[in-house]
């Protein structure tokens, strides 16, 4: 908490917090102050923290995604207390919305936060003809799917398109099947770090019993988890996005590439895969061998805006102000693209969803860089 002394209050941070600049009640600063406050009161104070300073909307109007401790000029930690707040809300208060008690239940019976049957979780690959992971002849790579590449009819393709290159550049890969259970990350994110505790336990005893050492994925949310989190619970991986192993095997001359796409491309950062693990060039490698015209908005990189479903925030409505991904698509649509360049599945959704409420579906698509890659290449 000392960080809370050191604000100077300058407004950094709420100038970056896309919650704040789509209306919700969400202000870092104010919030850092108000906890300052609170510490500094008097301990017969009859206020409480939760509820009280702290209004449970505040909270939940975070996506997690670190813009404001990028802008920090003296490092104040922002995330980690609202997760930490969001705990005494979901753990000890038992007060959180509504959508995220089927979200609980789900994640708890079937390992992903929809309730689609977790033995369902390898349908999408039946036509791909992928090994699954043999603990006696283990290949190089797991490719870790993820809840929405498993399960989302949008995500699916991204997955198929990611399995498609790795084909095709000869790498050595399975992956875990109906093994696969959700990282956590959505359990955690929202304060429930009970759930998180059991997932990340299973899926790091997976990894351990089957003798797991090197993880692909192509979910950032996912990439945070196992190599940041995942340590933790004993399972020590080396962790990479595809973007960066598509980078590798495009440099290596490893897939076959066709001509170049023409059009604008405009790149959007995905907060968990920039801000969070510092991975910004690698989607841009990719970008430079399928695309002639790449552009960059202001908001980029360390800069990029939040598209609005980090911090569990994709399993929640969105009633107050303007959505997030609305805001966030009108910053890219100044460069007048034809195509949004997105390294993140939940990215790909928020956006698409905006696209079709401004009725720009025939003016703009969004891709993520594996399609990108698919759309250029022999596959």
């Amino acid at each position: 908490m000392l960080d809370l002394h050191t604000c100077t209050q300058c407004g950094r941070c709420d100038r970056v917090c896309p919650a704040l600049a789509t209306n919700k009640p969400l202000s870092p600063q104010q919030l850092t102050v108000d906890l300052r406050d609170h510490l500094n009161g008097p301990p017969d104070s009859d206020m409480t923290l939760l509820g009280s300073v702290i209004e449970d909307e505040v909270l939940w109007s975070c996506t997690t995604c670190g813009a404001c401790e990028s802008a920090c000029p003296v490092m104040i930690e922002y995330v980690s207390k609202v997760i930490d707040l969001r705990r005494g809300l979901v753990l000890t208060e038992d007060r959180y919305p509504k959508e995220l008690e089927s979200a609980f239940k789900s994640l708890e019976t079937q390992s992903n936060p929809w309730g689609f049957p977790k033995n369902s979780r390898a349908d999408w690959a039946k036509a791909l003809d992928i090994p699954i992971w043999d603990k006696a002849n283990p290949t190089e790579y797991l490719y870790f799917v993820g809840c929405n590449g498993s399960f989302d009819t949008r995500g699916k393709k991204i997955s198929e398109a990611v399995v498609k290159a790795l084909k095709q550049a000869g790498v050595s890969f399975s992956i875990l099947g109906n093994g696969e259970g959700c990282t956590g990350d959505p359990a955690r994110r929202a304060g429930n770090e009970y759930l998180f505790d059991m997932l990340a336990s299973q899926n790091a005893g997976t990894f351990q019993e089957q003798g797991v050492l090197k993880v692909i994925t192509h979910c950032p949310h996912c990439l945070n988890s196992l190599k940041n989190e995942y340590p933790e619970f004993g399972a020590h991986l080396e962790v990479i996005h595809h973007s960066e192993i598509l980078e590798t095997l495009v440099a290596d001359g490893k897939i076959s590439l066709g001509e170049k796409t023409g059009g604008n491309v405009v790149v959007h950062d995905s907060c968990y895969l920039g801000r969070h693990n510092k991975i910004y060039n690698a989607p841009r490698e990719v970008l430079k061998a399928t695309t002639k015209v790449i552009h960059e908005v202001e908001q980029s990189r360390e800069s990029g805006t939040c598209c609005g479903a980090g911090g569990a925030r994709f399993l929640l409505e969105e009633n107050i102000g303007t959505r997030m991904s609305h805001h966030r698509l009108d910053e890219l649509m100044v460069t007048n693209p034809d195509t949004i360049a997105v390294s993140c599945p939940y990215c790909v959704l928020m956006l698409e969803d905006a696209v079709k409420a401004k009725g720009l579906q025939e003016k703009v698509k969004v891709r993520d860089i594996g399609e990108m890659l698919k759309v250029t290449g022999r596959f």
